[in-house]
């Protein structure tokens, strides 16, 4: 069995960040932590078709067609995502 984690993501004031209202509750910090940077932000536009929200999950394992092939769709395989991906991997 495939294990996934699904996540939305929001645009607000031109800006991505995470939607992760538990963290915020618990006060573990604040919007500017869940803000997407380092070029997730370029593939969350991508992905979301240059809307302002976006839901994806995330897997270790091939999804059947999923990430990869988003990657290649969006124009986004060439670059190095393991960085952007271990973010959300539990």
């Amino acid at each position: 069995m495939v294990k996934t984690h699904t996540h939305r993501f929001y645009k607000e004031n031109d800006k991505w960040y995470i939607d992760l209202p538990e963290f915020l509750e618990k006060g573990l910090g604040t919007q500017a932590n869940l803000q997407m940077v380092g070029g997730s932000d370029e593939y969350l536009d991508a992905a979301s078709q240059f809307t302002n929200e976006v839901t994806l999950t995330f897997s270790k394992d091939p999804l059947g067609g999923g990430l990869t092939d988003i990657f290649h769709r969006t124009g986004f395989a060439t670059k190095n995502w393991t960085i952007f991906l271990s973010l959300f991997l539990i």
